[in-house]
């Protein structure tokens, strides 16, 4: 079972892709020690991927996953044969912060677990092959990097994870009336009166309870609820951004572009275009290791 906030949540971070990148390489290779701004995801396919997670010595598998923190130190000891995936991405809250999927004190062995039936490397491989899709594949590639995160959060520890993606029935309750409410008012404002009377709760309980829950206030959880309502109509509805815009009740199109720009990163406009992407062919030097040749041919760093 998946663990974390269901889709109808209120507020869910969400994944921006950074790149994914297939390693084979042709002889041994260690990197020196760094940090990532972003989380880097490996996915062993086959061999021994070998590394250092904040001093720690790491050995994983086929069929196991690493997750490495924003801000951890990393050292990456690979040598044939070996072959895996490394996802980047940078979860972002509501309030466009980056937010960790660990808890900062997840015991370096609790950033690995298993990918039992290759889930996640299928949903890494559908996100892989989004680019060649057309003018579908950024709707294609962002429920793949979705699937892909939730897996991910799934096959580590629990403990492990930071708040916002452990499976708590209180919280997901709270979570859940908090929706409720939300889509009733997708269409108008709600001021956070409005909202704690709708929840029986004084205005600052409310405020507490948002900010411990979903790391947001009821104003900006509200705000990143009708962006990713309105993404999704941009993404499924058929329906041009000024349509979405007035659908969410805003009389200006220019303020709703920028709040949906601060939720995903990117201005409306833009959402339902056919993705960008860059090719990282094999062959080719990928922070400083060679990847040789894959029957995949090559992996696509799509902008989504």
């Amino acid at each position: 079972m998946l663990v974390g906030p269901r889709p109808e949540d209120p507020v869910v971070p969400r994944p921006r892709l950074v790149d994914l990148v297939q390693v084979e390489p042709v002889g041994p290779f260690a990197w020196a020690e760094h940090r990532h701004d972003h989380h880097e995801v490996i996915v062993v396919e086959r061999g021994t991927y070998r590394c250092r997670l904040n001093g720690v010595a790491l050995r994983l598998g086929a069929g196991m996953v690493l997750a490495v923190a924003p801000g951890d130190r990393h050292q990456d000891q690979i040598a044939p044969p070996l072959q895996y995936l490394a996802l980047g991405f940078a979860l972002i809250d509501a309030r466009g912060r980056p937010v960790s999927l660990l808890a900062p004190d997840a015991a370096p062995a609790d950033h690995c677990g298993r990918d039992p039936d290759g889930a996640i490397l299928a949903a890494l491989m559908r996100l892989r092959d989004a680019g060649q899709v057309g003018r579908h594949g950024n709707g294609i590639a962002r429920a793949a990097l979705d699937e892909a995160m939730w897996r991910i959060a799934a096959v580590l520890p629990p403990a492990a994870l930071a708040r916002p993606f452990r499976d708590d029935p209180v919280d997901r309750a709270f979570a859940g009336r908090l929706a409720a409410i939300f889509r009733a008012r997708l269409a108008g404002g709600a001021t956070v009166g409005d909202l704690a009377a709708a929840m029986g709760m004084s205005d600052s309980a409310l405020t507490q309870r948002c900010r411990a829950v979903l790391g947001a206030s009821p104003a900006r959880a509200f705000a990143s609820y009708r962006m990713d309502h309105a993404a999704a109509l941009l993404s499924h509805g058929g329906m041009r951004v000024k349509e979405v815009a007035e659908t969410l009740g805003y009389a200006d199109q220019f303020h709703f572009s920028r709040a949906f720009k601060r939720r995903h990163g990117k201005p409306p406009r833009r959402w339902g275009l056919a993705a960008d992407s860059k090719v990282v062919p094999f062959g080719a030097p990928v922070g400083g290791a060679e990847v040789s040749r894959s029957q995949a041919e090559n992996v696509l760093a799509l902008e989504i």
